[in-house]
């Protein structure tokens, strides 16, 4: 009789720690969820999307809801980030190159030693500064994955803001430039960032 006593008790108690385990594990499997699609092997940035956790467990609800919120934030200041660092490299590209032509025409035009001492402190700065905006561009290009980019660009659209580029070197010259290509022309995968100043370097 104590031997079926003894059976019964150890079932009850076996019986007991499955229906725990299982329970728990049910009430646990929220977080199991939560780990698997919002933390386990996710690159940022954060690309995709996933929709919330259906529970009724409050505390899991909300760590659902935080995680999400936290990831959106990141991505939404990482995407500001990465655009103001493409559009100001491309803003300042421009001017840059323009200015050194510039100056590298004035060099040309004042002989005096002490003004092209001064010019030429000058021209070393803005090289520095291209270098920089050089880098940020490739950075922006890393970002936006723009390596695998294939563009199309129009070969008369090339030629004019090459053209707007050497303007000051044409005139002081004394030369014209003609272009008579098709506006239909184009060059087939090729990456757009950037334009004319991979093609024109200044002091060249």
């Amino acid at each position: 009789m104590q031997k079926v006593a003894l059976y019964v008790l150890a079932a009850l108690i076996l019986a007991t720690l499955l229906v725990y385990l299982f329970f728990t594990r049910l009430l646990l499997r929220p977080r199991g969820i939560i780990i698997r699609t919002k933390l386990q092997n996710r690159k940022f940035p954060f690309k995709e999307s996933h929709p919330p956790v259906q529970t009724n467990t409050t505390d899991f609800r909300y760590l659902d809801d935080s995680i999400i919120d936290l990831k959106d934030k990141l991505t939404a200041a990482f995407d500001k980030e990465r655009e103001f660092t493409s559009n100001a490299s491309h803003e300042l590209m421009t001017p840059i190159s323009i200015l050194q032509n510039k100056m590298e025409n004035l060099m040309d035009a004042l002989p005096q030693e002490e003004t092209q001492e001064k010019i030429t402190g000058m021209m070393q700065t803005l090289n520095r500064l291209k270098k920089i905006v050089r880098s940020l561009l490739l950075i922006s290009r890393i970002e936006n994955d723009r390596f695998g980019t294939q563009d199309t660009l129009g070969v008369q659209g090339v030629l004019d803001e090459i053209k707007q580029e050497l303007d000051d070197r044409i005139e002081a010259a004394h030369i014209s430039l003609q272009t008579d290509v098709s506006h239909a022309t184009s060059l087939q995968a090729v990456n757009r960032v950037p334009a004319f100043p991979v093609v024109v370097q200044p002091g060249q």
